[in-house]
């Protein structure tokens, strides 16, 4: 279970979502990401359907501005070097579908702030509001697939093209930028400090086929946390 610091709040409420508020949620959905990166209505209303004790919202000043996603998997530390599943693999593309109701692991399925409403903390509580709920549930672990989303820009900077490289090539650099840290010694990539400051740990870097994400190369990170 994770202790981190966050900036004094006093006007923020966290709850668990329903149908009724879909609207809201496609609302702070469009305000934050990118059109190829949004998940429709019709899937946040199959979580609430499958798993409505995963989906929460955090309120500020009593509006929504933040919503994260969950379900439970199965899950077995000691044989990640053969876990090659990707994000769609493991939500059933975002419909929680596979979704195992005596999984010992609870898998973040998404977390979103919308943008104005960024590095205020929302982002930690909504993970943290995760970490209760695992515990209450029993589970062993939780999970998450994390993004490298200034891993291309970083290539770039080095004036190397990702794209003319070869897989192994590519998969290499992606392992160099992952361990990468800064003077402080906290990791170089955004997202990754993030969630390590949320109290996960970095298990594994994924094949370069973990979603359609030109930032991140194709990349993802499995990052877990034992409760």
């Amino acid at each position: 279970m994770p202790n981190p610091e966050y900036p004094t709040m006093t006007n923020f409420s966290i709850s668990q979502l329903t149908e009724s508020d879909l609207a809201e949620i496609d609302r702070v959905e469009k305000n934050t990401w990118p059109a190829d990166w949004q998940a429709p209505k019709e899937k946040f209303a199959a979580r609430i359907s499958k798993f409505p004790q995963g989906v929460f919202g955090i309120f500020e000043d009593g509006k929504l501005v933040g919503v994260t996603t969950s379900m439970r998997i199965s899950f077995d530390p000691n044989k990640i070097d053969g876990y090659h599943k990707t994000w769609d693999e493991i939500t059933g593309n975002g419909f929680i579908t596979t979704h195992e109701p005596d999984g010992n692991t609870l898998y973040v399925v998404s977390v979103g702030v919308q943008n104005e409403s960024q590095g205020k903390g929302y982002g930690q509580q909504l993970v943290t509001k995760q970490f209760e709920l695992a515990k209450k549930l029993g589970c062993k672990y939780l999970m998450l697939g994390a993004r490298l989303p200034k891993f291309r820009e970083s290539l770039s900077g080095q004036g190397i093209n990702p794209d003319s490289l070869s897989t192994t090539e590519l998969r290499q650099k992606a392992q160099e930028y992952l361990d990468s840290k800064r003077d402080d010694g906290l990791k170089q990539e955004p997202e990754i400090r993030f969630y390590e400051k949320c109290g996960l740990k970095v298990l594994k870097l994924t094949d370069p086929d973990f979603g359609p994400d030109p930032e991140s190369c194709g990349f993802g990170v499995i990052m877990l946390a034992e409760i």
